[in-house]
């Protein structure tokens, strides 16, 4: 975490071993209302200021940026 000038910075991250991201459009799109699932990485896409997420043989690791006000 580093403050700046009123500014709280958090960084987060977390690794699915079993995860898989099966388009590159992963989140960037609005759910579809008709499915209660796949919300999650639309709902980081809106409320971080920077996501990124990517599949390897090991897993899927999303990674999250936020910047707030104190």
């Amino acid at each position: 975490m580093q403050r700046r000038a009123g500014l709280v910075d958090r960084d987060g991250e977390i690794t699915d071993p079993k995860g898989t991201l099966d388009t590159a459009l992963a989140g960037y799109l609005p759910p579809d209302t008709s499915h209660l699932d796949g919300r999650g990485l639309w709902i980081i896409r809106q409320l971080s200021d920077a996501a990124d997420m990517r599949t390897t043989e090991h897993g899927t690791t999303v990674r999250i940026h936020m910047r707030r006000h104190r």
